[in-house]
């Protein structure tokens, strides 16, 4: 929903209340992302917070939002929003995870904005820092996975179905499709 939201506010483009939405909305949104996704009670929705993520990077790398979003007094002028949000995180991540050293966070930062436009490597990138912050926290990091375990799963049955169908008298009739 908050993807679709914020589809919706790219397509106003920079419009006066684009910019106000992004500036009163984008720092909350993308701290919330971040708090749930390694928040250990919330352990599904991984893909869909990871896509909001996405899109929420893909704003400030390729300047769809070209006008500050942040406070002007927060950063010297002409500093892009591409460079305050890696800023911005990287000062949240560090609060956040205080056993993890700046190099560690500016490089999961670089990889992770520069890997929005592939969803596969996007989310990989973010289930490896993930893993690295439970390593250390302890908590354990199988909820990561769980939705593409179970789209594997669904897959590996539809293709035994598959199998079963062209030998007669393997699946019973009334779970074969008409």
């Amino acid at each position: 929903m908050c993807i679709e939201l914020l589809n919706n506010i790219e397509k106003l483009g920079n419009t006066d209340f684009a910019i106000g939405f992004y500036r009163n909305y984008y720092f909350p949104i993308i701290s919330d992302v971040f708090y749930v996704l390694t928040d250990s009670d919330h352990k599904s929705g991984f893909i869909l917070q990871s896509s909001l993520l996405s899109k929420l990077i893909e704003l400030v790398e390729t300047n769809k939002i070209n006008q500050p979003i942040y406070p002007l007094n927060n950063a010297p002028e002409g500093t892009s929003n591409s460079i305050y949000v890696k800023q911005f995180l990287g000062n949240m991540l560090i609060n956040a995870f205080p056993h993890l050293n700046q190099d560690q966070i500016s490089s999961f930062l670089n990889a992770l904005t520069s890997s929005y436009k592939s969803n596969v490597k996007f989310k990989g990138i973010l289930r490896d820092f993930f893993v690295q912050v439970k390593e250390y926290g302890g908590d354990p990091t199988d909820y990561l996975f769980a939705e593409d375990r179970e789209s594997e799963l669904i897959e590996k049955h539809k293709q035994e179905k598959q199998k079963a169908l062209l030998v007669g008298g393997l699946v019973k009739p009334s779970e074969m499709e008409d």
